[in-house]
């Protein structure tokens, strides 16, 4: 599940700041996927409880605010 951030410097810092978090997400970014489209590359699981999923999307909503 992607999370689109656009900046490959900022998509790599919330990606270092969710694993400091124990949430293992990966940065995505050019080349991988065109440039000025860097994401975060989520994979939700039906062995993640919902509170689990709820946290990680508090910690990348708070880390990457609209």
């Amino acid at each position: 599940m992607p999370a689109i951030v656009g900046d490959s410097t900022r998509t790599m810092r919330i990606c270092e700041a969710l694993l400091a978090r124990g949430i293992y997400a990966q940065g995505i970014r050019y080349p991988s996927v065109p440039d000025g489209s860097a994401r975060i590359r989520l994979t939700p699981m039906a062995s993640h409880e919902p509170a689990e999923i709820a946290r990680a999307l508090e910690c990348l909503a708070g880390l990457a605010p609209r």
